[in-house]
């Protein structure tokens, strides 16, 4: 509680107004106020007192005390504070889904944002001292990620320091980083914390696919705790948001070409709607692989507009 009355707002040992002396025990941080009063007389105390804006937490509660040095007899009353937190959290992302062919060297991006909502009226305003992000990555069966340093590598956003990834199981990756407020003096905040707005990378070589895999989901759930001046830990729950993105391959489901014949030239044709580059292994969503002793021996296309491939 601030007495506006007095210098420092109180906290200034040996403060004096209106021939009342304040008296401020830093240790404790327990504060008097010393007067006298003439036998038989009336003398009324007039203070100005607040709670710090920002800095005090709801329900925080003050005593004021009256004591007679003489008699010992006293008085007292408490005054509470009527204060709230007040912050959104929102994680959106501008893909729609993501192709397989996108494992090897792609990546996908997600906007975090994090800001202050603002109380109303009728309350106090408590103030972000820091924030923690934890970011959880599901995958789908038939993709599981690499290893918590590879997911850690490929994980990025501007500006920011990743603290932790967990792998819970291959198919989930728990990254957490935290961000402190940039208006703090003397360890003590005098504005609310800056808004929190970037963009983070997931570079998808961290994430390994099944031979068996065709599609799934690949789910990203954002949780943001906050910690304040008079909390210390991270105990404002500023909510989850999540996004999902199907995993899509574009070739489709596999096809297996039985040999009987030692020697024997087979032929097998590859449909696809784009271009295609002859001479190559990969045909537009299709990966042709080839057992040891099996000799590629040509690709010829029969319509170009149709990229309809025959290998020989």
């Amino acid at each position: 509680m601030l007495l506006t009355n007095f210098k420092d707002n109180g906290f200034f040992n040996g403060a004096k107004y209106n021939g009342y002396k304040l008296v401020y025990d830093a240790v404790t941080g327990k504060r008097y106020i010393e007067f006298s009063i003439r036998n038989g007389s009336t003398q009324t105390i007039q203070l100005n007192a607040k709670f710090a804006n920002g800095l005090t937490e709801d329900d925080h509660t003050s005593t004021v005390k009256l004591v007679d040095t003489f008699s010992n007899a006293s008085v007292s009353g408490s005054i509470k504070a009527n204060a709230k937190f007040s912050w959104t959290d929102e994680k959106t992302t501008t893909a729609t889904e993501i192709s397989t062919e996108s494992f090897a060297n792609g990546s996908v991006d997600f906007r975090l944002y994090a800001a202050p909502s603002y109380a109303s009226a009728d309350t106090g305003v408590i103030w972000a001292t820091g924030l923690q992000f934890t970011d959880t990555i599901t995958l789908s069966e038939g993709m599981t990620f690499k290893s918590a340093e590879e997911v850690k590598a490929a994980f990025s956003i501007p500006g920011v320091t990743i603290s932790d990834v967990k792998l819970n199981s291959g198919n989930e990756a728990v990254v957490t980083w935290t961000v402190d407020s940039e208006y703090i003096k003397d360890s003590k905040p005098y504005a609310e914390m800056q808004t929190f707005d970037k963009i983070a990378k997931l570079n998808l070589s961290c994430i390994e696919l099944s031979d068996s895999f065709s599609t799934g989901k690949l789910n990203n759930k954002l949780g943001v705790t906050a910690k304040t001046y008079e909390s210390k830990t991270y105990k404002h729950n500023l909510g989850e948001d999540e996004v999902s993105l199907p995993v899509k391959s574009k070739g489709g489901e596999k096809k297996n070409i039985e040999v009987d014949d030692e020697g024997e030239y087979y032929v097998f044709e590859i449909d696809a709607d784009n271009n295609i580059i002859p001479h190559n292994k990969e045909y537009d969503g299709y990966t042709v692989q080839y057992p040891d002793g099996v000799e590629i021996r040509d690709v010829a296309a029969e319509n170009e507009e149709n990229a309809e491939y025959k290998v020989y």
